[in-house]
């Protein structure tokens, strides 16, 4: 005979609920987003600046000092060293004078120019004499062809009216082309001495070239004279000097 499962009988228990779904969560407002969206950048991109900023870009310590670098000055005239004005480490500026060079020699080269351009004008005064001689000279001459001029005139007079000799005609035509002769070479004389004078012999002293010449060489001495003054380049910041 079939025996019969015994039936399982099980303890009361409470129904099983299902399990509840969660709710949405709220979602924030629209403009909160757009701010989040807006600071969280801004402030990664502030962090960023603030590291690079004070994140090394200057290096501290206790033991430090400023370098500033040399500056050489050089003359433009050559010489030695006489004076120096400045001490190490002076605080100079533009114009101050540094140093001095010996100028022994330079002013040697200056009163040597003074003199060249003295005698380059004292040589345009002899010229302007000789000019004025040369004139006196023509003057003269001419005076003494006229004389001559009419001395023939009345010679020749003579002689056509059978009263003067030819031998007197003669001597009185050679003395009257000698005197031509004379005035001529007088008018060269002059001619010559305006050309020394540069063809205008009213011309000024200084405006002739030799008188320029001189007048140069006497502006270059006086300048390197003056260069013997060594002094920081003007427009130049301020520094300390190094002597």
């Amino acid at each position: 005979m079939n025996a019969q499962p015994d039936k399982i009988e099980t303890a009361d228990t409470e129904p099983v609920q299902p399990a509840a779904t969660p709710a949405p969560e709220a979602r924030p407002p629209r403009g909160r987003r757009r701010a989040l969206m807006i600071s969280v950048p801004l402030l990664l991109a502030l962090a960023g600046a603030g590291a690079w900023l004070f994140g090394g870009r200057y290096i501290s310590t206790d033991n430090a000092y400023i370098h500033q670098p040399m500056t050489a000055i050089s003359a433009d005239v050559s010489g030695r060293v006489s004076d120096v004005l400045v001490t190490e480490n002076e605080q100079v500026t533009a114009g101050t004078p540094l140093f001095r060079l010996d100028p022994a020699d330079y002013k040697i080269a200056l009163s040597t120019a003074d003199a060249q351009l003295a005698a380059a004008r004292l040589a345009v005064e002899q010229q302007r004499a000789a000019y004025q001689t040369a004139q006196a000279q023509l003057q003269a001459a001419q005076n003494i062809e006229d004389v001559k001029s009419r001395e023939l005139k009345r010679q020749q007079e003579l002689t056509d009216r059978g009263i003067g000799t030819q031998v007197a005609l003669d001597e009185a035509m050679i003395a009257f082309r000698s005197a031509a002769n004379a005035v001529t070479l007088a008018q060269r004389e002059v001619d010559a001495a305006a050309t020394a004078l540069g063809g205008d012999p009213q011309v000024e002293t200084d405006a002739l070239p030799s008188v320029r010449a001189a007048l140069a060489a006497r502006e270059s001495a006086a300048r390197h004279l003056e260069q013997t003054e060594i002094t920081a380049a003007t427009g130049a910041p301020s520094t300390r000097s190094k002597a």
